[in-house]
């Protein structure tokens, strides 16, 4: 699926010369965020997790920090930046959504991810006690068997899980709205979405009838590894018993096989 880069071919809604010349422009910008921004990566690496995970999620946003500086703060002498689209691959956990839908079109989503707090505290200054006083829950990451247990004892770590809702304009809310979190009391935005979608894309090989899930060849392959899996320990297990497998028989039940 992703041997072969996507052939990008942009085309003008209008025939007018200024729209066909920005065709060339968009051109020029897909291929620069494929190869420059490793938006090509990003792809890969969300199939990789569909095939494997059911369901991969891409998500877009402007990153205000990104980009080169063009200028600095009056008031707090603050680097300003251009800014850039920015792109992040997540994981089915790392995406809440309306679980009683039966499509994967949803109008709102909740994005986990995880950032340094200290970046954040000098971007938000007012919550900077707040955010450096946060950690990682033990248990959320005992539960995702990402690393043992005796790897927290001593270890301190610089990122904090962020929540961003992000809530598409539709009639009961027609600004939409964004809120991102990192606590209860820990909000750091919160206002109308500021783009025109949600921009919260799946990846999946396929999707579960009637539900809002995704679903994979690895899912479907999961009782063959576990029928393995008892054979493997069974096996293991007479090794490690000194490799002497005991049965009980009547005596005489030995063939009489000739001598040669």
């Amino acid at each position: 699926v992703t041997s072969q880069r996507p052939a990008w071919e942009p085309r003008a809604v209008d025939s007018d010369s200024e729209s066909q010349s920005q065709t060339q422009l968009a051109a020029g910008l897909l291929d620069y965020y494929m190869r420059e921004k490793k938006l090509e990566d990003i792809l890969r690496e969300s199939t990789e997790k569909s095939l494997f995970l059911k369901e991969g999620w891409v998500s877009m946003g402007w990153n205000v920090s990104g980009g080169e500086i063009y200028g600095r703060d009056p008031e707090t002498g603050l680097a300003i930046f251009e800014g850039d689209a920015e792109y992040k691959v997540h994981t089915l956990p790392d995406v809440v959504r309306d679980i009683h839908k039966k499509d994967m079109n949803h109008d709102w989503v909740i994005i986990r991810e995880r950032k340094n707090k200290f970046d954040l505290a000098a971007k938000y200054p007012e919550l900077s006690a707040k955010l450096i006083g946060l950690t990682i829950d033990k248990e959320d990451e005992l539960e995702n068997e990402i690393v043992p247990f005796e790897a927290f004892e001593n270890d301190e770590c610089d990122l904090i899980n962020i929540y961003t809702l992000r809530h598409r304009k539709t009639d009961s809310m027609p600004e939409g709205r964004m809120t991102v979190v990192a606590d209860v009391d820990c909000v750091l935005f919160d206002g109308p979405l500021p783009y025109k979608d949600i921009y919260c894309f799946p990846i999946t090989a396929a999707k579960a009838y009637e539900t809002s899930f995704g679903h994979s060849p690895g899912m479907d392959l999961l009782p063959l590894q576990d029928a393995f899996n008892m054979t493997v320990s069974s096996i293991l297990t007479n090794q490690a018993a000194n490799a002497v497998q005991n049965f009980q028989v009547p005596k005489g039940a030995a063939p009489n096989l000739p001598i040669v």
